[in-house]
């Protein structure tokens, strides 16, 4: 029988990590089924619009050496190429708050059944919260975005609150402005050590990312090797439109997209460590709890 993990208590950096990795060793299958039996539609939709994007790419590239560059510089993003970035942007943005959600919500699940999860539940929660939280993160991507315009360092520090801006809203169910504000109230005197583990888990998730992106990665380097003897200089153009680079690159995608899950399952923990920090909510609860036993 798989050990119950606690999360409402206080971690270190080593700690979640641990717990965050033990959590997916324990739970992998019926966690990652549920998010698919959720959001496989979203996830077609977005490893079709990657796939679209990459065709299109090879058109951009011909426009770009074809196409007289200086007298319409932004010929090269017109009609079909433009629409794909668009409708890549889109439904990566919807899928990534999709599975934020899903995930998030189980480990809810998880943690109100002592390690039981109710599937029916998920879905109910799901659909009451998608859009309201799409929209935060929607906000949130707005004011990171023009406070890394305006100087970086805003963005970045923007980003530490508002990365427990999902969580706040599932498990306290709080709307956006009051989310905002519970964001910083967490943060407040945490957010080095909070950037520190966010930092560190990102690194993490990205080198197990990469390992997804090896076989395209090859399949590359072999195939552009072989165009550089041709005569033709453009002809590695077509190499993006290529149907096995293209079903590779859409693999790595969707290998990147199940590995986000770690990372909402240390944004959680880091979530309950700073509630703990903050308002001992979890050694509060236990102390009831033992009253009512």
């Amino acid at each position: 029988m798989n050990r119950i993990i606690t999360f409402k208590r206080e971690r270190d950096l080593g700690a979640i990590i641990t717990d965050a990795f033990g959590f997916i060793r324990s739970e992998w299958k019926p966690l990652f089924m549920c998010i698919l039996k959720i959001t496989w539609p979203f996830v077609a939709i977005s490893l079709f619009a990657i796939a679209l994007y990459f065709y299109t790419f090879s058109n951009v590239l011909d426009n770009f050496s074809t196409s007289n560059f200086e007298s319409n510089p932004f010929a090269m993003f017109s009609g079909s190429n433009f629409l794909s970035i668009i409708l890549m942007i889109f439904a990566a943005l919807a899928t990534y708050t999709l599975m934020q959600i899903v995930a998030t919500l189980y480990i809810k699940s998880y943690i109100e059944n002592d390690g039981q999860v109710i599937y029916d539940d998920i879905v109910k929660q799901t659909r009451n919260q998608f859009w309201s939280i799409l929209g935060f993160v929607i906000l949130s991507l707005i004011l990171i975005v023009l406070g890394t315009i305006l100087c970086i360092i805003p963005g970045i520090y923007l980003y530490v609150p508002f990365s427990l801006g999902i969580t706040i809203m599932v498990f306290e169910e709080k709307n956006i402005g009051e989310t905002i504000s519970h964001c910083f109230i967490l943060v407040k005197d945490h957010w080095f050590e909070t950037f520190g583990v966010l930092l560190v888990v990102s690194i993490l998730v990205g080198i197990l990312g990469y390992v997804f992106n090896i076989p395209s990665l090859i399949y590359s380097i072999v195939k552009m090797a072989t165009s550089i003897g041709k005569e033709d200089p453009t002809a590695f153009i077509g190499f993006f439109s290529d149907p096995i680079y293209l079903l590779l690159t859409v693999f790595s995608y969707a290998g990147r997209f199940l590995m986000t899950v770690i990372t909402v399952i240390a944004i959680v923990l880091i979530y309950f460590d700073l509630n703990e920090q903050k308002f001992q909510s979890g050694t509060i609860e236990t102390i009831e709890n033992l009253g009512k036993n």
